[in-house]
């Protein structure tokens, strides 16, 4: 009986080696198409106080962050829209880096286009003190009159 015994323990033991090793490849394809897949994804998002571009799933995981800082812009979120900002501060999708550079470029024409639409306040320079009128005002004066010409009577 002990050889039967001994025999079971061995197909057991290779049944569950066999089990593990399925599964830690099954987990180690699942890790890798994770991976791609998060390097897949990009996203526009604040960094500061301008628009960057990150490639990767906007969050993280078991602290880990699923994403990286790939490229920056002038773009100040502060000049877009606020229905924009709000958009980028949960991340704004894109298809790839292209995507998101053509994007960036748009947002820098509407800001271009919404500064060149607003009136242009010439600015004051402010004194500490009221300067006095550099000339006094002229009384109005009633215009000249024509002196009247005195008709002849026949």
């Amino acid at each position: 009986n002990d050889g039967v015994a001994a025999a079971n323990h061995t197909k057991l033991r290779k049944r569950a080696a066999i089990i593990g090793g399925v599964l830690a490849a099954l987990v180690a394809v699942v890790a890798v198409a994770a991976v791609f897949f998060i390097r897949s994804e990009w996203y526009l998002a604040p960094d500061g106080d301008t628009v960057g571009i990150y490639q990767g799933m906007n969050g993280d995981f078991l602290g880990i962050s699923l994403s990286a800082l790939v490229g920056t812009s002038s773009v100040e979120v502060s000049d877009l829209p606020s229905s924009v900002q709000d958009q980028l501060a949960r991340g704004i999708r894109v298809r790839n880096e292209d995507q998101a550079m053509e994007t960036i470029s748009q947002y820098r024409d509407q800001i271009d286009a919404d500064k060149s639409r607003r009136p242009r306040r010439p600015r004051r320079a402010r004194t500490a003190t009221p300067s006095p009128p550099t000339s006094r005002p002229r009384p109005q004066r009633a215009p000249p009159q024509r002196p009247r010409r005195e008709e002849s009577r026949p």
